[in-house]
Parts: C-alpha cells; structure tokens; sequence
C-alpha cells in the first residue's frame, strides 16, 4: 500500500514542477508582450501611386511626420492632409511638391499621448491640385502603420 501512494505523490511532485515552469514561462513571455500580434507586423505607408509615401514616424505625443513623393509628371501643391485616427483632424499644407520630387511634412494626429512601441494605424487623406491658379482639388486617401517611437 506504501508503494502506491509513494508512486502517486512522486508523480504529482514531477508533474507539479513541470505544469508550474511552463506557467512560469508563459507568464513571462506575456508580461515582455511576446503574444501582442503588432510586434510581428511590418510598418507600412501607403498613399497610392500618385503621392508615394516614402517612410512614416509616429511619436508619443501623437505627431505623424511622412516623407512624400510626386509621382506625377508635374508639380502639385498639397493643399491639405486631413488625419483620421480617434477623430479627423485636417491640417492645412499648402506647399509646392515640385515632379519627381520629394517633401517631408510633419502634423499632429491626435492629442493623446500614445503608448510606446504600441502599432498604430493611422487613415491619411491628402488633398491637392496643380501648381497653378484655380486648379481642379484632387484627393488621394492611404494608411500609415506604424510603431509609436518615443518622442
């Protein structure tokens, strides 16, 4: 009878220890943010084929700065980009971006404080016209994807 109950207190020792390191594990790997599916994602900068997004950065403080590029066989003006993240925000541009080349323009986003390394997606919309007066206004809507950088 002693054997037994020897063989049964052994075998939940053995297999305790086992089930309390892989809980121990995996608690770890969540607490370093192992299991968050956006640290896994790449960032991206889409604006379409017109106005070519080069590169993206979004700080925490909630400002957005995104390197363009004319991809039109004149110059533009970019009137205005209009941001949609937790609520639209317009801001007024009105810059030359002269053929084939290319700008970098920096607005804010949101008023929040956003979270280090979190992925934020952010929808753009970029309104411009030809370089001449009274221009027909074009728009051309992308997404940014990008990880908060601390500012």
């Amino acid at each position: 009878m002693k054997k037994r109950g020897q063989a049964a207190t052994e075998y939940l020792y053995v297999y305790g220890w086992a089930i309390f390191t892989i809980m121990v594990v995996i608690g770890i790997l969540v607490q370093f943010d192992f299991f968050n599916i956006s640290n896994f994602r790449t960032e991206s900068c889409n604006t379409g084929n017109q106005i070519i997004c080069l590169e993206a950065q979004l700080t925490t403080t909630g400002n957005l700065t995104v390197r363009l590029q004319n991809n039109h066989p004149i110059d533009i003006r970019i009137i205005n980009i209009t941001s949609y993240l937790f609520e639209e925000i317009s801001h007024e541009i009105n810059q030359t971006l002269p053929r084939s080349e290319r700008g970098i323009y920096s607005f804010q986003v949101s008023n929040a404080e956003l979270g280090r390394n979190e992925g934020i997606s952010v929808d753009v919309e970029i309104s411009f016209s030809r370089d001449e007066p009274g221009a027909n206004v074009y728009s051309t809507r992308g997404n940014v994807w990008q990880k908060v950088v601390l500012d």
